[in-house]
């Protein structure tokens, strides 16, 4: 639970305690299971990129003599971040961990998205990077304070979706995916919206959001009760959404 999932397991130091410990427990336990963490329980619908670390982190287990892996995710509601495509791999990689991660991510985008599938990725590879870039650790109960929270990274991002969902503007199914995809960016930005703006201002930034955040608002609830989500985080239902955001009246 201490642990950092911006990096694989042995490499990030916040982990290097718990990597010792498990690569010890591997030489002595004959039944050795993992309980894992794969969300952020304190915001499921914002930004985690942990899909990175999957394949690595399963491997891991495997060669130090685990032979049951549990992986939680956003346990309590439909909707959290990237949540089809979290599940896929993580199945795939559960029953064979020496599949490729990185071709099951693409994989699983240019089937799940048809044409959109490349700006998808685009975008998840635009949060990824920025968030590898440094050792700052991304925990499962974090704040919206990653490396990846300024207005240049958070505007690339966005750009990507939005060329996504033109990507696939005939196809509702999909389209609809698409717009799904697009909501943990949105929730990133009304999270951070005076911060965010102010930085756009600052660094002369055209602001990719419409200008009334209740409106941005609005949409964002209405995807959600077509999905049907219940639930913001571990302990708050999605009816606390708007005291979590706070957002500008």
């Amino acid at each position: 639970m201490g642990c950092s999932y911006n990096l694989p397991l042995e490499t990030h130091d916040r982990n290097e305690r718990f990597a010792q410990n498990l690569i010890a427990w591997g030489k002595i336990a004959n039944r050795l299971y993992i309980w894992d963490y794969v969300t952020n329980f304190r915001h499921y619908l914002f930004v985690h990129p942990n899909l990175r670390v999957l394949g690595p982190n399963v491997r891991f287990f495997v060669n130090n003599s685990v032979t049951g892996i549990f992986e939680q995710g956003a346990y309590g509601t439909l909707g959290a971040e990237m949540m089809e495509l979290r599940a896929w791999v993580l199945a795939k990689l559960l029953w064979d961990p020496t599949l490729d991660d990185r071709k099951l991510i693409e994989e699983f985008t240019h089937g799940y998205f048809g044409a959109a599938g490349p700006h998808v990725l685009a975008y998840i590879d635009t949060i990824h990077d920025v968030m590898q870039a440094g050792q700052q650790p991304l925990g499962c109960y974090e704040e919206p304070d990653r490396r990846f929270m300024n207005i240049e990274t958070l505007t690339a991002a966005w750009a990507h979706l939005k060329q996504a969902e033109a990507a696939v503007a005939s196809e509702p199914v999909i389209r609809q995916r698409v717009l799904d995809a697009q909501m943990p960016m949105m929730y990133a930005f009304m999270i951070r919206w005076q911060d965010m703006k102010q930085q756009s201002i600052a660094k002369n930034i055209a602001w990719p959001m419409g200008n009334d955040p209740q409106a941005v608002l609005a949409d964002y609830k209405a995807r959600a009760a077509r999905i049907g989500i219940t639930r913001v985080s571990e302990p708050h239902t999605f009816d606390k959404l708007e005291e979590m955001l706070k957002l500008p009246r």
